[in-house]
């Protein structure tokens, strides 16, 4: 279990990536399927440029702004994925 406070990706990935959504006010429904959202994008950005997944991102998940779409887009890199990272 994640506490309150702030954990760095390198000791605890899912704590650090929860605490982050709720620190930018990032909306999600369950911790696990915030968890396996940021995997699956992370596989996704394995195979196509950020800009692709960041339009995949907010086609499936349409009530997002640009911006909360990027936000979870550069937090799931951070948390799991930094090789992507720019």
């Amino acid at each position: 279990s994640c506490g309150s406070q702030f954990v760095p990706p390198s000791v605890d990935a899912d704590c650090y990536f929860l605490y982050m959504l709720k620190l930018r006010k990032l909306p999600y429904g369950s911790a696990d399927g915030a968890i396996q959202a940021a995997h699956s994008f992370c596989d996704a950005l394995s195979q196509a440029p950020w800009t692709v997944v960041l339009a995949g991102l907010r086609s499936g998940a349409p009530s997002l702004t640009v911006e909360q779409a990027a936000g979870w887009l550069m937090l799931s890199e951070a948390a799991y994925c930094p090789q992507y990272t720019s």
